[in-house]
């Protein structure tokens, strides 16, 4: 009884190690690190600066910029701009980006509430009477290097 307890015991143990040394490799989702391009094209100015938001969450986009994932604020450029980030992990972002012409760090907008500055969204995308949600303007970051594209309506 002995010999069978100590079997059933090295058993167990056998399969309890060899199947704790897959445990790790299922349980971790692999995450790289790639370079991100952001092409703004169309901005009709170099006066005032490019507020431009990346999140990985719909919470908070594209309307509070405390909450994106990184946030970059570059002198604007007439015609086009490119921004870089070096190393972004792999997943869901998207982008919202604001010509702030007159440096207040807020969208204006004329007496029927359209705006008199220029923005845009990753996927170029908009929404019916405001911005695109979260998942319309989304873009997936895989193992490759990323450029996106951005044309700014004015």
């Amino acid at each position: 009884m002995g010999k069978k307890l100590s079997w059933a015991l090295k058993l167990f143990l056998i399969l309890f190690l060899f199947g704790g040394l897959f445990l790790p490799v299922k349980a971790t989702q692999e995450k790289v690190s790639v370079k991100l391009q952001v092409e703004i094209i169309g901005i009709k100015s170099s006066n005032g600066v490019l507020l431009v938001s990346v999140y990985n969450q719909a919470n908070g986009f594209p309307d509070v910029p405390q909450l994106a994932y990184s946030k970059r604020v570059v002198k604007a450029q007439r015609d086009a701009v490119t921004l870089e980030w070096n190393s972004i992990a792999s997943g869901i972002y998207a982008i919202a980006v604001l010509h702030d012409e007159n440096g207040d760090g807020k969208m204006n907008t004329n007496l029927l509430g359209i705006p008199s500055e220029g923005f845009g969204f990753s996927n170029n995308k908009l929404g019916i009477a405001g911005p695109p949600s979260f998942q319309r303007a989304s873009f997936e970051i895989k193992k490759a290097d990323t450029k996106i594209v951005i044309k700014l309506r004015n």
